[in-house]
């Protein structure tokens, strides 16, 4: 570059492209100037003063670059502290709009606490009904909220959010979920968009966890088949209805899973894991060791398959036994349910028969529910079906 040029570049950038001819040299230096001048500055991440991770679990979930991640696992292994952390990475940006989940406000309280211990050393000032929102010095806010029922999601479809996590993520339903997805947006293209999922294993959000974030399959007994801890999948499908998460042209979002387990630390009094042992059934084994073999809590809280499921050919059903079949066309969910029940002669109740479907008509599943449950025959006769109950 000529000295004449480096001078007209030096004076330009004090100046505006209109202050020279369209097109000239000068015009295009100070476009550049302009630009340089008006992008917005990448902050780098920021923690409470002397945090640091805990955990490799810990480490892992900070720096995963997955658009949608679970954490999930045995209780006591940093989980919520993990999210309120994540949450607040950011926070030296004035756009960050972050909104934590919780399935009650009576469960906020040890989110609260821990983010008075978190939040206030960071400068962060909290304001509590209605807003219940912690806004930080540059002006970045994380707001605590509650989502109980499906409806509940339509108090949060407005505002966009960076950032939106779920505590305890089990508690809720794929479709709670799966509809904040689409407020995770920002103008702030410097913003890491994400979403974050944390809980222990059981309740009503189990199984779609389990299908969708673990691959159907619990780490603990099937390491092998689960998924692998922090990697990024991209073929992942929304279980209730198969809709993937990648459309053909390869848009849309990457999905991750990373275990907490309790013996990833020593934080914890020595007896906290004999408490755990104390807990009934399959609740112990989940909160102790992360398992998720028996979903307790996910459809009855004294499920256990182990001594639940029995063969068919040891049910003992007979076609004059007495059979009534239980409907559930859930009219305000994507889904509906059928099963059939006989009482056989022991006395004893049993369901030999369910048909799920997704996003059928009511006329073409009741055909189904006959096609299914009540036509097939058993030694050559049909059923005894005395009875059908709709919820």
């Amino acid at each position: 570059m000529k000295p004449t040029e480096r001078t007209a570049l030096q004076g330009a950038t004090r100046c505006r492209p209109g202050d020279f001819p369209l097109g000239s040299l000068q015009s295009r230096a100070a476009a550049r100037s302009l630009l340089r001048e008006s992008a917005p500055e990448v902050l780098g991440d920021i923690y409470p003063p002397g945090w640091s991770a805990k955990t490799a679990a810990q480490k892992a979930v900070l720096e995963s670059a997955a658009d949608i991640l679970f954490f999930g696992g045995a209780a006591g292994s940093l989980k919520t502290e993990t999210m309120l952390v994540d949450a607040a990475r950011e926070s030296g940006n004035p756009n960050l709009r972050a909104i934590i989940f919780r399935q009650q406000f009576t469960q906020m309280t040890d989110i609260v606490d821990k983010t008075f211990r978190l939040y206030t050393p960071m400068g962060a000032k909290y304001v509590g009904a209605p807003s219940w929102t912690w806004t930080f010095p540059s002006g970045a806010k994380i707001r605590l909220a509650y989502i109980s029922t499906d409806n509940d999601i339509w108090e949060y479809l407005g505002p966009r959010y960076s950032f939106i996590g779920f505590d305890e993520s089990t508690f809720h339903t794929e479709y709670q979920v799966r509809n904040m997805l689409g407020r995770l947006s920002s103008t702030d293209k410097t913003l890491k968009l994400r979403m974050r999922l944390a809980s222990n294993p059981g309740n009503v959000g189990a199984a779609w966890h389990k299908a969708m974030f673990l691959r159907g399959t619990c780490p603990v007994h099937g390491p092998d088949r689960c998924a692998e801890p922090g990697k990024l999948y991209w073929d992942v499908h929304w279980p209730s209805d198969q809709y993937p998460l990648q459309d053909p042209d390869g848009s849309g979002f990457s999905v991750a899973f990373i275990p907490g387990r309790l013996s990833d630390h020593n934080l914890l009094d020595d007896k906290y894991v004999y408490r755990l042992r104390m807990m009934s059934g399959p609740l112990s084994a989940a909160m102790e060791q992360g398992c998720w073999c028996e979903l307790e809590g996910a459809y009855f809280a004294n499920w256990k398959a182990k001594t639940m499921v029995v063969p068919y050919a040891l049910v003992g059903e007979q076609w004059w036994d007495s059979h009534f079949i239980s409907l559930d066309y859930g009219f305000g969910k994507s889904s509906a349910s059928a099963h059939l029940h006989v009482r056989t002669q022991d006395g004893r109740l049993k369901t030999i028969g369910e048909f799920v479907a997704l996003h059928l008509p009511a006329f073409e599943f009741a055909q189904e529910v006959v096609n299914r449950l009540v036509l097939p025959e058993i030694q050559e006769q049909r059923r005894r079906i005395q009875a059908v109950y709709l919820n």
